[in-house]
C-alpha cells in the first residue's frame, strides 16, 4: 500500500480520495478506528473534503448506536 501513496502520477486529490475509499471499505467493515484514522489523512492532504468529513459524522452515529 505504501507503494502506492510513492507513485509519482499520484497527486494529492487522488491520494486523499484513495483515504476517503479507504475509510469507506473500513466503515462498512465496522472497523470504525481505521476508518476514522483514513478520513483524517484524507482531511489532511485536503482539509475541504466533504466526504471525508460526512464519513467522520456517519462513523460517529454508527458508534453511539453500537
Amino acid at each position: 500500500l505504501e507503494k502506492l501513496f510513492d507513485h509519482p502520477g499520484l497527486g494529492v486529490p487522488e491520494k486523499s480520495q484513495t483515504y476517503q475509499i479507504m475509510g469507506d471499505a473500513f466503515a462498512k467493515l465496522e472497523d470504525f478506528d481505521a476508518a476514522r484514522r483514513s478520513y483524517e489523512l484524507a482531511l489532511e492532504l485536503r482539509s475541504d473534503s466533504a466526504r471525508s468529513y460526512l464519513g467522520l459524522g456517519v462513523i460517529s452515529l454508527a458508534i453511539k448506536d453500537t
